[in-house]
């Protein structure tokens, strides 16, 4: 009874901010991972994956968790070397996976890529998360930007690279709440990925849609050939 009253409520919190990015990060992962395997993004069959790919990130972290362990999550780098090698192949995949499980099994296998030089792992993986970059940008272009998605986007890219460039901002916000309380704020708003998946999260559910049909008046002026002649030839005199 002692453990249990002396457990405090915001490690569960850090847990569950935890959990919660993974959750974002897996959807977006899976996202970029259809439409570089050339599946659709939309209907039941994506939400199926979507549904899936979280639920497998939650049951993996729960078996890790039960093993002392950290809890698992998807990888962006899967979709950029699938779009280095353009193989998407599920089976491929399970052969690939368990090559590695054989090669693990030999130290010496392990010595031998640890002496590859740092510029050549820098290449390739300045390449791969490069690609990663892109096929993040490649799943903007299948949304209608329309102005609610342009503010939506405008306003999460900002506090993500505010989080990212300027953390002292939410250190110096934490600190001063104070308490338990700052300790949740600052383990939500701390990571970058949280805090602008958040934002696209509540600024979807509740910012208002902006009508289409309206257009804003711009004022127009005439062009070359709708100039009269003989004002031509003034300006042309003067």
């Amino acid at each position: 009874m002692g453990h249990i009253s002396s457990f405090k409520e915001v490690l569960l919190d850090h847990i569950i901010n935890g959990i919660g990015i993974t959750a974002i990060e897996t959807s977006g992962d899976i996202t970029a991972n259809c439409i570089v395997s050339k599946q659709p993004i939309t209907g039941k069959s994506y939400l199926k994956r979507i549904k899936q790919g979280i639920l497998g990130d939650g049951v993996n972290s729960l078996i890790a968790g039960a093993f002392n362990t950290f809890p698992n999550t998807t990888f962006s780098q899967n979709n950029g070397v699938i779009q280095l090698t353009g193989i998407a192949s599920r089976y491929i995949g399970v052969w690939i996976g368990g090559i590695l499980l054989v090669m693990g099994l030999f130290p010496h296998i392990g010595a031998v890529f640890r002496a590859v030089p740092n510029s050549v792992l820098g290449g390739a993986t300045i390449i791969m998360f490069s690609t990663v970059a892109m096929a993040g940008v490649k799943i903007l272009t299948h949304v209608e930007l329309n102005r609610k998605n342009m503010l939506t986007l405008a306003v999460s890219f900002g506090m993500g690279l505010g989080v990212l460039l300027v953390p002292q901002v939410v250190n110096t916000i934490a600190a001063n709440i104070g308490g338990d309380l700052g300790a949740i704020v600052k383990s939500i708003f701390g990571s970058p990925i949280t805090a602008s998946g958040l934002t696209v999260v509540f600024l979807t559910l509740f910012l208002g849609e902006y009508p289409e049909k309206y257009h804003p008046i711009i004022q127009s002026f005439p062009i070359d050939e709708e100039i009269p002649s003989n004002l031509k030839r003034k300006s042309s005199t003067s």
